[in-house]
């Protein structure tokens, strides 16, 4: 029988024994948490518990394709990678775009489970039905860059492949995985769970495609999201900008990183803003698989001492280690920006613990004799020797290398760790918009923007908001009215494009891959009856699966929080002076919207009607 839409199998990889198998790919995962983020987060769900540590062979590294990525659906080529977190002993997952997740779809997987560790570094070869446990000894100890093209070399240049650098072979907990040199599944250290499987990289070259139940109307209704996508107004400003185009909007509106969030504004911002960056450095845009948006770029430098050249950077680049570090010269901001993707670590967990380290330096905290050096904001060529200690856990770098929430309970200054349950928040300050506080506070990997990425507070017109969530005060970034209302339709559909394999660019800030987009071509692709009711009951029943493992890791009311900056520091900034985040109510409110007690645990009704008992 023709398993239309996924691909039906699990790829299952035991390090330890160097044994492979494929599976199918059980029907209740299929339909109940379609595939990705949602599949991933119930396979870790079954395969490890409170007492499983994250650098254990028995903690998995999963990948994650969703049923739409690699087909004709726009912007349909990311992936998710889960495992046990090192940073905060919990769910860790990340999620990546550019061509990794379509070709492993293409081999015939839906999942690759990888577990057990190597006695010596390996990386993972999968042409198809064809897998082998190869020496990556070659390989170990070299950056991002050298290492892809070493592995083409002896594979197939047609391959591709994703990878940890120096920092995930050190397990420092602010790495990331890599693929397309550039496209980072980062946050909460999944570079340091290869690191410790001693698992260099997958490599995957796969011919099998992708088989439709209905590929004439599946083609039809993508062309149609395609238009939707196209047409809605922020199109061509992320086409032509990319996600930069953020940095001075965030400046203007008081929700700009800057000084490790001291203030929502950069006196410098102009510098780092994303028409400077396209006039002077951007050479032609770049797209993921099937994107139509295209809103990456490649950059160069062409002289001085930060002569540079690669792919991006994103807002988090930008708001991180430039804004949030002080530092005022792009040309810093986009060596480092190569830097962090050759090395592999995590744009946004790695800013904010070098953001905090200069903070907690300017406080007096650390000084001179424990850092080794003198921290300064703004000072961008120690900031980048700093990155490379990190990276190698030399020196002070060691200390920061398992983040700013570790280093501060060595040293002090926890009041300067932007995070929530230990993970370091983005470049946004909620005081400039309040649902972002209620999305950090609740996400199920910690400080995470993208769990809800609720941007329907700024981008929907006050009628709509009135008609969606109960009240035109949602579409008020200062408000808390109706917040939780929009944060939970946010989760709700960003954990579909996470699951089904697209991008929520297109979800949950354009807006115009909706959901009933998703639930026409789903139906098309399997031949199964998918309706937007449907698809929304299984983006519920991803996220409370995830909060159950939330509540089994002791996760409670007083773990749902946010930094005191935001709670009790008014911001500074004009664009939302005198702001705090006013957290208590909207978390109040979100927690009886879901169906959860007081203490944000999952009720038994919530459960039953979830099939989650």
């Amino acid at each position: 029988m023709t398993d239309y839409g996924w691909s039906g199998n699990i790829l299952k990889i035991d390090l330890s024994d160097n044994l492979s198998k494929s599976v199918p790919t059980p029907r209740d995962l299929k339909l109940n948490f379609l595939g990705g983020r949602g599949g991933n987060s119930k396979l870790l769900y079954d395969l490890t518990d409170e007492n499983t540590h994250p650098y254990d062979a028995e903690n998995p590294f999963i990948v994650g394709t969703g049923p739409l990525a690699g087909t004709f659906a726009p912007s349909s080529g990311r992936y998710t990678v889960t495992a046990k977190s090192p940073v905060n002993n919990m769910l860790c997952d990340g999620n990546s775009g550019g061509h990794f997740g379509p070709e492993l779809r293409f081999a015939g997987y839906d999942h690759l489970v990888v577990t057990g560790k190597a006695r010596t570094p390996v990386y993972v070869y999968i042409e198809d039905d064809n897998v082998e446990i190869r020496s990556a000894e070659h390989v170990w100890g070299k950056d991002i860059w050298e290492s892809d093209r070493i592995l083409r070399e002896e594979t197939d240049v047609d391959v591709q492949i994703l990878l940890i650098g120096p920092a995930g072979e050190n397990l420092v907990k602010t790495s990331c995985v890599i693929n397309n040199l550039s496209r980072a599944a980062g946050k909460c250290g999944m570079g340091a769970v290869m690191g410790s499987k001693k698992l260099k990289a997958v490599v995957v070259k796969g011919t099998k495609g992708v088989e439709l139940y209905d590929p004439d109307r599946f083609l039809e209704e993508a062309l149609k999201t395609k238009e939707d996508i196209l047409n809605d107004p922020l199109a061509k400003s992320l086409s032509t900008y990319g996600t930069p185009a953020l940095l001075m909007i965030a400046n203007e509106q008081g929700w700009l990183n800057s000084y490790n969030s001291q203030r929502g504004d950069f006196e410098h911002a102009e510098k780092l803003s994303a028409e400077h960056l396209t006039e002077n450095y951007f050479i032609k845009n770049k797209g993921c698989f099937m994107c139509y948006i295209h809103c990456s770029h490649f950059y160069a430098v062409k002289k001085g001492k930060y002569r540079t050249y690669g792919e991006g950077p994103e807002y988090e680049q930008t708001g991180g280690f430039g804004s949030g570090c002080g530092i005022d010269d792009p040309e810093a901001v986009l060596y480092l920006n190569t830097l962090l993707n050759k090395l592999g670590l995590d744009v946004i967990t790695t800013s904010r613990t070098v953001s905090w380290a200069l903070e907690a330096y300017e406080k007096g905290v650390i000084d001179k004799e424990t850092a080794g050096m003198e921290l300064k904001w703004g000072d961008s060529d120690t900031i980048i020797e700093l990155v490379k200690m990190i990276a190698f856990r030399e020196g002070f770098g060691n200390v920061l290398a398992d983040g700013a929430y570790e280093a501060s309970k060595k040293l002090g200054g926890e009041e300067f760790v932007i995070h929530t349950k230990g993970v370091l928040h983005c470049a946004s300050d909620p005081r400039g918009k309040k649902a972002y506080g209620l999305g950090y506070a609740v996400a199920s990997r910690g400080g995470d923007h993208l769990r809800a990425l609720p941007t329907a507070e700024y981008a929907f017109p006050p009628e709509r908001a009135e008609k969606m969530f109960g009240t035109r005060k949602a579409a008020d970034r200062f408000s808390i009215e109706g917040k939780a209302s929009l944060v939970i339709w946010s989760e709700h559909v960003a954990a579909l494009a996470d699951s089904l394999g697209i991008c929520k660019f297109m979800t949950n800030l354009i807006y115009g891959f909706s959901v009933e987009h998703m639930a026409n071509l789903m139906t098309y692709a399997t031949g199964i009856d998918f309706t937007e009711e449907r698809l929304m009951k299984i983006g519920e029943r991803i996220i409370n699966l995830e909060r159950l493992y939330l509540v089994r890791h002791g996760v409670t009311r007083k773990d749902d929080t946010l930094p005191r900056r935001y709670t009790h520091e008014p911001n500074p900034s004009k664009g939302a002076k005198n702001q705090v985040v006013e957290l208590d109510p909207m978390l109040d409110e979100y927690y009886r919207l879901r169906g959860w007690d007081e203490e944000g645990r999952p009720g038994k009704e919530k459960l039953d009607e979830l099939g989650l008992k």
